[in-house]
C-alpha cells in the first residue's frame, strides 16, 4: 500500500497563512471564521515586516505543494525537473504534471470531498485506471501520472461508500467548472476520462507558477 504524506498542521491554519482557502482542500465542510476573514495566524495588530522576494517565491511554492495534497519537497522538485526537460513552457508543464496526478484527478472528478480523502481512496485500492489500448488495473499510488485518453474509475466494490456518494452529490452542486473542460466526468458510471492536457485558463487562477520557476532557477 502506498505511504500517505500528511501535514500535522490544521488545514485552516495553512489557508490563513497563505491567504488561500483552496489550501484547506475542503469542498463541503465549513471553514472556520478565522480562515475566512483573511487574517494570517498569530498575533494581529503588530506591524509585519515586508516580505523579501525570496520569501514570496518560497511561500508560493509551499502553497502549491499544499493545494495539491501536501506533496513532499523532493517529489515536488522532481516534478519541476521533469517539467524543465519537457518541450514547451516549464511553468505550464509543471501545472499539468500536478493536475494529472491520480490523486488530483480523483478529487477534481468529485469522487472525494478532500485531497486527503482522495489519497485514501487511491491507497486503499478503490481506484482503477485504463490507459489507451490497455485494460483497467488497480493503481494505489497517489502520484501516478494519468495520460490523456486514460479513464479513471471507482472500483465496483467501493461504489457504495457513503463518502464517495456524498462527494459526488456535493460536486454536482459545487462542481469545478474549469476541470469539466478537460475531464469527461460520468458519475453514473463512476468514471472520468482525461480528454486532453488542460490549458492554462483551465487551471487554478490562484497560482503564480512563474514564482516557483524563478525560485528553482536560482
Amino acid at each position: 500500500m502506498a505511504k500517505l504524506s500528511s501535514s500535522r498542521k490544521p488545514r485552516c491554519r495553512h489557508a490563513r497563512k497563505y491567504r488561500d482557502l483552496t489550501i484547506s482542500g475542503i469542498k463541503t465542510v465549513a471553514l472556520t471564521t478565522k480562515a475566512r476573514n483573511g487574517n494570517p495566524p498569530g498575533q494581529h495588530g503588530v506591524n509585519r515586516k515586508k516580505n523579501s522576494d525570496y520569501s514570496v517565491m518560497l511561500a508560493e511554492k509551499q502553497k502549491v505543494r499544499l493545494i495539491y495534497g501536501n506533496i513532499k519537497e523532493h517529489q515536488f522538485h522532481r516534478l519541476f525537473e521533469k517539467a524543465a526537460q519537457m518541450k514547451g513552457q516549464t511553468s505550464l508543464n509543471l501545472l499539468q504534471l500536478l493536475e494529472t496526478r491520480l490523486v488530483n484527478i480523483v478529487y477534481r472528478a468529485g469522487f472525494a470531498a478532500t485531497m486527503a480523502e482522495a489519497k485514501q481512496l487511491v491507497a486503499h485500492r478503490a481506484i482503477t485506471v485504463c490507459a489507451p489500448g490497455k485494460e483497467f488495473h488497480v493503481v494505489d499510488c497517489p502520484s501516478y501520472s494519468v495520460t490523456p485518453g486514460s479513464i479513471v474509475q471507482v472500483r465496483e466494490k467501493a461504489r457504495a461508500q457513503t463518502r464517495i456518494l456524498n462527494a459526488m452529490s456535493a460536486h454536482h452542486d459545487q462542481g469545478d467548472v474549469a476541470a469539466n473542460e478537460w475531464l469527461k466526468i460520468d458519475h453514473a458510471s463512476f468514471q472520468v476520462e482525461v480528454s486532453h492536457l488542460p490549458d492554462r485558463d483551465q487551471l487554478p487562477q490562484n497560482i503564480n507558477e512563474n514564482l516557483i520557476i524563478e525560485l528553482y532557477s536560482k
